[in-house]
């Protein structure tokens, strides 16, 4: 009877942990462990650690990783060891058989080496996995080719992230076209999502978005919410690729309300990663003082670091630009001339060398010199277009080379 109420207790975590009810489903998992060690029932034990570790992993609980992740591989060494007396009473020359070690063991290993960016270490536990899934034979079939899919998935998710992307394709696609349908809940849209991101690392947004959303499709008619916030993710950098900015930023902000809960940390800082990639992709012009680098639209670096006069102006430019009370105002030839070249203006000495290098910094960073974008005139001097999303940073250059 506990046995039932453990199994019942482990499955309906994985049920809150889809419903995105994360806290719901570590204590469930909690309380399963609790009573798998009360029974010393070793393998439901592991069955709930791996549960644990999940939580643990999306929550970024350092503490609590290490914690559980040392009360796991304390179990499975304990498997480990009571395989190899067996082994050693039946006097056998048979290798040590693992197999009471439950897939979702290795298969958790391997999440939180991934979260560690340990692919290398994840690839191995995910291969684990799948050995044991094969194994696994006291589960009924549908359990166990649900177990085996998902860790096949896990492998080809750990190919993309290596980029080997031909890998990550075959085992995906052949795992599609093996699985019967309407099996294996949560898998297909998994394999559909990892190819979706592999066209998307290639370049082929269209592509990806036939893919994103043929996974999105299995994550909504299976109510697996978890998995859908993924689905999200995928649309909000393919919006941001496809410099749909309003639309990407809708997308997090989705996100965002989705995943308020603290529990949700390891979407908090992916969302926060895409948010400052799509602050930078929308961003017109890009200004990096010490190593003089501009950055525009058109063209993604502009070397200016021979060139500190032209430098000098566009960083004037961009500095009055930036500040708000001075949105709708450019800088007079004088206050170019002041802080460029330390001078006090002249009209005579100094109108042909602001013209010159003037002409000069537009001929790099305008795309059409006779319809400026970037650099316009202004009353008795100039200034940027307004509206433009102008970024400066390591304001630290060495004036060396005044002239």
């Amino acid at each position: 009877m506990t046995k039932k109420i453990i199994q019942e207790s482990l499955k309906l975590g994985y049920l809150h942990f889809e419903k995105c009810e994360l806290k719901e489903a570590f204590d469930l998992f909690l309380k399963a462990y609790e009573m798998a060690e009360n029974e010393r029932d070793l393998y439901s034990q592991m069955e709930a650690m791996a549960g644990i570790l999940r939580y643990s992993a999306e929550s970024q609980d350092s503490a609590l990783i290490a914690e559980w992740q040392m009360k796991l591989r304390n179990a499975i060494d304990r498997a480990t060891d009571q395989a190899a007396k067996k082994v050693q009473r039946s006097k056998s020359s048979e290798r040590v058989n693992t197999k009471n070690i439950p897939s979702m063991a290795w298969y958790c290993l391997g999440v939180i080496s991934n979260y560690e960016k340990n692919y290398l270490v994840s690839q191995k536990y995910f291969l684990r996995c799948l050995q044991a899934a094969e194994n696994e034979e006291y589960l009924a079939d549908e359990e166990r080719l649900n177990k085996w899919a998902r860790a096949w998935a896990a492998v080809a998710n750990n190919f993309r992230q290596r980029s080997h992307f031909g890998r990550a394709t075959f085992i995906s696609e052949t795992i599609l076209n093996r699985l019967p349908e309407e099996a294996c809940h949560g898998v297909r849209g998994v394999l559909f999502l990892n190819l979706g991101v592999i066209l998307e690392s290639k370049g082929d947004l269209e592509g990806a978005r036939k893919y994103i959303q043929k996974a999105d499709t299995f994550f909504l008619e299976e109510h697996h919410w978890y998995h859908h916030l993924y689905a999200l993710y995928g649309y909000a950098r393919l919006a941001r690729k496809e410099r749909k900015y309003s639309e990407a930023n809708w997308y997090l902000e989705l996100l965002e309300k989705a995943t308020k809960a603290e529990h949700f940390k390891n979407f908090h800082s992916e969302i926060s990663n895409e948010r400052e990639r799509l602050k930078d992709d929308t961003i017109d012009l890009w200004l990096d003082i010490k190593k003089g680098i501009v950055k525009t639209r058109e063209n993604p670096e502009i070397s200016l670091r021979k060139q500190y006069l032209l430098l000098e102006i566009l960083k004037s430019l961009g500095t009055i630009h930036l500040k708000k009370e001075n949105a709708s105002i450019g800088l007079t030839k004088a206050e170019i001339v002041g802080q460029v070249w330390r001078e006090k203006y002249r009209p005579e000495t100094h109108d042909n060398k602001l013209y010159y290098n003037i002409n000069r910094l537009r001929r790099l960073i305008e795309p059409d010199l006779k319809n400026p974008k970037y650099l316009l005139n202004w009353k008795q001097g100039y200034r940027l277009a307004p509206g433009l999303n102008v970024h400066i940073v390591n304001d630290s250059f060495q004036k060396n080379e005044r002239n």
